[in-house]
């Protein structure tokens, strides 16, 4: 969906395209799919954040927590971002998580196996929404320090498992946890620019 529809569909909006530059940012298993979105299709992101990475570091680890999180070991193997890390070489990578998240033992296992100019910001906290709230600052102002070029606005997508704040409209069905932004949300991320 991402590679195929909402980076297409945005660049026909003028976002993303060159001399424009794709940064993407993930919350626990949406920061894994950005870090595994910046290794498989370098060409389309420039920078990548993760913020408490939902990180297994074996097959059996994951399938003893989600029977159901791959289809086979060849599946997990195929996409382990610490097996694959060196494919971010070259591209700005920032992970943050807390010393309590259950996620930790595989964010190190990633820091180990990261570029050496990889930002690891391992801290206080655990796996939840004030840790979350309080590393998306940092995090997409790190993206817009790397993508930024010539003075233009940077454009950031965020893969994220959050729910969305309440708000008047659809009912909360429809407010449910959500993996990805729309177009609309990345414009209006769009804004976050540096002094």
């Amino acid at each position: 969906m991402v590679v195929n529809e909402l980076i297409p569909r945005c660049q026909r909006m003028g976002l993303g395209r060159s001399p424009r530059r794709i940064g993407v940012m993930g919350i626990s298993m949406g920061g894994y799919g950005a870090l595994l979105l910046a290794e498989k299709h370098p060409s389309l992101v420039a920078a990548v954040a993760a913020i408490s990475p939902a990180i297994w570091t074996s097959y059996d680890q994951a399938r003893a927590a989600n029977a159901g999180a791959y289809a086979s070991a060849a599946a997990f193997a195929a996409d382990d971002v610490i097996t694959h890390a060196a494919a971010l070489t070259g591209r700005p990578v920032r992970v943050a998580s807390g010393h309590s998240d259950p996620f930790a033992p595989g964010v190190r296992a990633l820091a180990s196996a990261l570029p050496p100019d990889a930002v690891v910001d391992l801290g206080k906290g655990c796996h939840d929404g004030s840790f979350f709230i309080s590393q998306e600052p940092p995090s997409l102002s790190f993206l817009a320090r790397h993508i930024v070029l010539l003075g233009h606005k940077p454009v950031l997508a965020s893969i994220s498992r959050r729910y969305l704040p309440p708000a008047p409209g659809p009912p909360p069905r429809a407010r449910s946890a959500r993996n990805i932004v729309s177009c609309a949300n990345v414009r209006a991320e769009r804004r976050v620019v540096l002094p």
